[in-house]
């Protein structure tokens, strides 16, 4: 039986590199049996910023905390419908994937306001507000642990060797620990990235090269 596999996608030109890539990887997962569902942030205009109007009637006299609004609101099931699409689209994987492209060395925007929505307390992490008076076995619970997750990462027109001394592939992940980090945090099994070198270059042979890396990532993940 073939994986479900949710891919989240966060490059604002459907036609470019990032997409043709996204394509071959849907093109070669659904070829080995998996299931795909994918979410193009740019194409669904997805509110990236984290305010108040998360959460509806949070109350006008009340002060604003993120962190614990996200709790209550998790808990009670009064999320916005798009949070939850996605959080329902999470349960449903097996295997998490993200397609982006490092931009000033670091994720898109709109990906980390995705992580920062839909990641909410209570889904995918849990703290309290008074966490020292919490039973210490439901602060460990967290919905989407056990699932894989992983990256598919081009890097503008830096070749691999710029990003040496060292071993590039680390370099990058250093760079990226943050997101890594919260997704280990939250539980999730955190699978070797895939990043891809040069990408502005874009000759036809790169191309092709990133093709053939790409397809033998999507037929080397984990069950």
């Amino acid at each position: 039986m073939g994986r479900k596999v949710f891919i989240v996608f966060a490059h604002p030109e459907r036609k470019s590199l990032n997409g043709h890539l996204l394509d071959e990887l849907v093109g070669q997962l659904k070829s080995q049996g998996d299931e795909v569902k994918v979410s193009d942030l740019y194409a669904m205009k997805w509110k990236s910023e984290v305010d108040v109007s998360d959460f509806p009637d949070y109350p006008a006299d009340k002060k604003f905390n993120p962190q614990i609004a996200s709790k209550d609101y998790t808990a009670n099931g009064t999320l916005t419908k798009d949070v939850v699409e996605e959080q329902q689209k999470l349960l449903w994987a097996d295997t998490i994937l993200f397609v982006f492209p490092i931009w000033w060395f670091n994720l898109p925007a709109i990906l980390k306001g995705w992580i920062d929505r839909v990641f909410s307390n209570g889904f995918a992490y849990n703290y309290w507000e008074h966490p020292e008076l919490s039973d210490p076995e439901v602060l460990k619970k967290k919905t989407v642990s056990g699932r894989n997750a992983s990256l598919v990462v081009t890097l503008g027109g830096s070749p691999e060797n710029a990003y040496k001394p060292g071993d590039p592939n680390e370099v990058v992940s250093k760079l990226l620990s943050g997101t890594l980090t919260t997704f280990g945090y939250s539980g999730l099994n955190v699978v070797k990235p895939l990043y891809l070198y040069g990408a502005n270059t874009q000759s036809e042979e790169k191309v092709k090269e990133f093709e053939e890396q790409v397809r033998a990532f999507a037929k080397e993940l984990p069950n």
